[in-house]
């Protein structure tokens, strides 16, 4: 469920959304999503200061329940 949100919340603020590759890797009390980009997104998806990326980050935890979620960005 996490792994369609992210995917929905990042496919749809991007430009080129079938470049969008994300991977997750769950741990017993944490979940590691990578996003992989195109290098023309990147901006995008962090925002101004940060707070795109942010905002994302603060939705995936609040929906994660008592799990920790982490979101690293690659091109």
């Amino acid at each position: 469920m996490l792994l369609n949100v992210l995917t929905y919340l990042i496919k749809n603020i991007v430009k080129n959304p079938d470049s969008v590759q994300i991977t997750e890797d769950k741990f017993p009390y944490a979940s590691v999503f990578r996003i992989k980009l195109d290098q023309a997104d990147i901006g995008t998806v962090i925002g101004k200061r940060g707070h795109t990326i942010e905002a994302i980050r603060t939705i995936m935890n609040a929906i994660s329940g008592d799990k920790k979620i982490s979101i690293d960005l690659d091109t």
